[in-house]
């Protein structure tokens, strides 16, 4: 049987490893869940955040972009977990610059395909900066459009009566994301 892997992406401070943390408090049994953390710096913060709260086995990998410099990096890891762990599921929260394309790319790796399975792309976007959406460039509208499943986080931080408004615009320039 595969590992299901469920991929959390979304831009800087958008929500990731607070949705992440709140997963990983689920009352389900998460023995067979990994959990991959992409760090863009050398100093893996997230990681430590999740830690204090999961029951799954948590991997670093830090320094740098698991969707680029770090690509060879996250098929030698993922590899090594399969060996040692056969894990049922893996959850890969990505750095907030990470293009999930070229993450799901590497998963169909010669040596990754026949054990992980890719089920979903979660991508995580803020309300505060859904006006700046223009100025983040193509991994922003990459994470926008390879996602499953969007979910529009901060919404406390809009005015109500635009809540409707961003999600219908996020609906619009998503690919095949369902928006909640």
């Amino acid at each position: 049987m595969k590992t299901k892997v469920f991929i959390i992406t979304g831009f800087l401070g958008s929500g990731k490893t607070t949705l992440l943390k709140r997963i990983l408090s689920f009352s389900g049994d998460l023995s067979k869940t990994i959990v991959l953390v992409n760090e863009f710096g050398k100093v893996g913060i997230d990681g430590s955040l999740i830690k204090k709260t999961a029951a799954a086995n948590i991997v670093e990998l830090n320094s740098g972009c698991i969707c680029c410099s770090l690509k060879v990096d996250m098929i030698q890891t993922l590899q090594i977990l399969n060996y040692e762990y056969t894990p049922e599921r893996l959850v890969i929260e990505a750095t907030g610059v990470a293009d999930p394309l070229s993450i799901s790319e590497a998963l169909n790796d010669r040596m990754l395909k026949p054990h992980f399975k890719l089920e979903k792309i979660i991508t995580v976007v803020d309300g505060d900066f859904w006006e700046a959406r223009d100025s983040f460039g193509t991994v922003f509208k990459s994470q926008i459009n390879q996602a499953d499943l969007i979910l529009l986080n901060k919404v406390d931080t809009l005015d109500k009566k635009n809540i409707s408004i961003v999600l219908r615009q996020i609906q619009d320039e998503s690919a095949k994301g369902t928006v909640i």
